[in-house]
């Protein structure tokens, strides 16, 4: 899943968990990964795919991934089997295919949703919790001032203010506001405005004050949903195939967000949640005969018996795939690298190069047009005076944080290299697949399903499930992002919003959405609005006036302010 700008091809692949970060350039910014110290103009990008990342690990994340290998595997028979294999077989491999891209589609708007509100909003408090993506930032930018300082964590605002309060993300946020209101093309503007919308209605109607701290927010609403054992449930129902096993699962996706806009017990469970915080979690380990994974979440409302049923059928599903070797080679290779995959869940690259490398005496030196670039301490297996070109990987092992440097020679393992005193995870030492060839396998993967499934009826069947399912994703989102519409004006904004989003509710004037875009930027990390004024060209002759202009727009058009304003302060943004 990609950022949503234009300008990046960042991406997190949904089938591997591989984090692609296409904005680091190995040759340029080796030294300030060594250092803490990337460019802040990458932490956006960095936030929004490192949050993609931690909701893939989640219980619902794993069950997607689980459901895709089941396809793949399913595809990959069937093929294999040519003439003897039948149609019953190429029916369950729909089934499995079906069930696999209702799923991504139906979560991608949440996901996108969770990931631009890490990118825009999310900002540390008063809360002592730490999201992963925030707690990963604070260790790779600005020289680690987040963690150095005495008041851990306390500094990470100015850290976010450095990256967000920009003339290059103001227009990054104006191209979210650009985007279209449906969920056809992944969906951002309708899962960001739904977020955003949830996010309001527990901090001003439930009173969850808790919520104030963006960051915080963003830890327990990513848990509320992808720790969801109750969906893990629905997802993996085999009673209902293809068409029929689809409406289940998005009523359940749209009577979670009702009971999230209206469970007035949530002030209470925000409290327990920071008071308990991520010592407490809960884990549950899935196993088979040939690997392992746990899964760590958190219970927030839990469904009792429903949960324990998505456990056990996930555990089920687990063994079913992982439960004895195929007999041919080709399979086994398949099989032993979807073991390797999951259990790369907490590694992450975030950037690869190939690069001319040579040995002298005890220096590995990096080079380009006979110019060193860099250097290392020589791992063992190169001898003085080797020289030839190097695969290098930057990993970062998310539980603990660490960081490494894999080495790899025609995909062989060269060397794990730590920095600091940390531990080569084991998983590192006994995988010498970097992220090229991954992403390779991840494509071959989706083109051998899509070989399988060449056959004129499936293609029907997948035809009309892709249609039913885009009226389910619409209704679910739409119906939450646009809470605040009366239903006589549902669809005739649902219509004016439906390709250039809030351009339509400004008129069509760019710079009135520049100003929305800027004054939302200010809110989480408690700057003024003249701070942007430096840079920042305003379309009213001041920026409250832009504020009042815009919450009075916005109130109009979608029966909500979307600036909460105390006095002159921004207090809280919710577009």
């Amino acid at each position: 899943m990609d950022d949503g700008t234009k300008a990046s091809r960042s991406f997190t692949d949904p089938l591997s968990n591989i984090v692609v970060l296409s904005s680091v350039d190995i040759r340029r910014h080796a030294g300030e990964i060594q250092a803490s110290d990337l460019p802040l103009e990458l932490l956006p990008t960095f936030l929004h795919e490192m949050t993609h990342h931690w909701c893939f690990g989640s219980p619902v994340g794993i069950a997607q991934i689980l459901l895709f290998y089941r396809a793949r595997r399913t595809a990959l028979q069937h093929l294999l089997q040519g003439e003897r294999s039948n149609r019953d077989r190429l029916w369950t491999v729909a089934d499995a295919v079906i069930r696999y891209e209702f799923a991504q589609q139906l979560m991608q708007p949440l996901a996108e949703g969770i990931a631009l509100f890490a990118e825009h909003d999310a900002s540390t408090g008063h809360s002592d919790l730490i999201s992963e993506p925030l707690r990963l930032a604070g260790t790779l930018f600005a020289q680690g001032l987040a963690v150095r300082s005495d008041q851990r964590w306390r500094k990470l605002p100015l850290v976010l203010a450095g990256a967000r309060l920009t003339p290059l993300h103001i227009r990054r946020k104006a191209d979210l506001l650009l985007q279209p209101l449906a969920c056809k093309a992944g969906g951002y503007l309708p899962g960001y405005l739904a977020t955003k919308n949830l996010w309001m209605i527990n901090l001003i109607h439930l009173k969850c004050s808790l919520f104030f701290d963006t960051d915080f927010f963003l830890n327990f609403f990513r848990s509320y949903f992808y720790d969801d054992w109750s969906m893990v449930a629905y997802l993996l129902d085999d009673s209902r195939s293809d068409i029929g096993a689809l409406a289940p699962i998005a009523d359940h996706l749209q009577q979670r967000m009702i009971r999230f806009a209206t469970d007035t017990n949530r002030p209470q469970q925000a409290l327990d949640y920071n008071r308990e915080g991520v010592s407490n979690r809960a884990s549950v380990q899935l196993h088979s005969k040939l690997g392992e994974l746990t899964i760590y979440y958190d219970s927030i409302g839990d469904d009792g018996d429903l949960s324990e049923v998505g456990k056990k059928r996930l555990q089920a599903l687990f063994q079913e795939l992982f439960d004895e070797w195929p007999a041919d080679d080709f399979q086994r290779n398949v099989v032993s690298t979807d073991i390797t995959e999951l259990n790369l869940s907490h590694t992450i690259t975030i950037g690869e190069a190939d690069l001319e490398a040579r040995v002298k005496g005890d220096r590995l030196e990096f080079i380009e047009d006979s110019e060193r670039l860099f250097w290392m301490s020589a791992p063992e297996k190169l001898e003085d005076g080797w020289s030839g070109t190097l695969g290098m990987d930057f990993v970062v092992n998310s539980s603990p944080t660490a960081l490494f440097v894999v080495l790899t020679l025609e995909n062989d393992l060269v060397a794990v290299l730590p920095f600091g005193k940390s531990d080569v995870p084991e998983v590192l030492r006994s995988s010498h697949i970097n992220r090229r060839r991954r992403l390779e396998t991840a494509r071959l993967s989706q083109s051998l399903v899509k070989e399988a499934l060449d056959d004129e009826s499936v293609e029907v069947a997948r035809n009309h499930a892709r249609k039913e399912s885009g009226r389910l994703i619409e209704r679910v989102y739409l119906s939450r992002a646009l809470a605040g519409v009366s239903k006589g004006d549902f669809w005739k904004v649902c219509r004016a919003t439906r390709k250039v989003g809030f351009l339509s509710i400004f008129e069509q004037d760019l710079r009135r959405l520049a100003d929305a875009a800027a004054v939302s930027l200010c809110a989480p990390l408690g700057h003024t609005l003249e701070s942007l004024s430096s840079f920042h060209e305003w379309a009213q002759e001041n920026p409250y006036a832009a504020a009042a202009q815009t919450n009075s727009t916005i109130a109009a058009a979608l029966g909500f302010a979307p600036f909460l304003i105390d006095e002159q302060d921004i207090v809280a943004s919710f577009i």
